[in-house]
């Protein structure tokens, strides 16, 4: 039987969790994933997603969220209450959201995730400084990091 997987992607603000984790889901949709339930959540500084792919038989749980325990939470709760509207499994059999380096996002994803597989995979950081979000550069970094998230997930089904 496989063990839920957890994949967290953690970093400092404006590493690049969102975008890794939406490349994540995007690449998955490419192979083939099955978007069972997608939705968009708009903020002032930015838009968050949080999705259910069914991929090669297994679920996914996937949010971009992550810099507050409160947001976390709320996703993670919705995904457990509503499981059972998609799928007759008791659990999903990986989850990828993303958290801060420290502090009460890492706490509760402990809690919650505890006795799960979880993988940790940090943030490169490309420093922006004079760059903008279509530098080159950035996107490498981020395009490469899902791509082997990718292959992490698929060697394990």
């Amino acid at each position: 039987m496989l063990k839920t997987k957890v994949f967290v992607i953690n970093g400092i603000s404006e590493s690049g969790k969102t975008t890794k984790i939406k490349l994540i889901a995007e690449k998955l949709i490419n192979k083939g994933a099955k978007v069972i339930y997608q939705k968009e959540l708009s903020y002032p500084n930015g838009t968050d997603f949080w999705y259910i792919l069914e991929y090669r038989q297994k679920l996914f749980a996937i949010t971009t969220q992550g810099d507050s325990e409160r947001d976390l939470k709320q996703w993670y709760e919705y995904m457990q209450k509503n499981l059972r509207n998609y799928s007759d499994k008791i659990d999903f059999d990986y989850y990828v959201c993303a958290c801060r380096t420290k502090g009460k996002t890492i706490n509760f994803l402990n809690e919650i995730f505890n006795g799960y597989e979880q993988i940790y995979h940090t943030s490169w950081y490309v420093n922006k400084g004079n760059l903008n979000k279509d530098n080159e550069i950035y996107n490498i970094a981020n395009e490469a990091q899902a791509d082997g998230i990718i292959k992490i997930i698929e060697s394990s089904i």
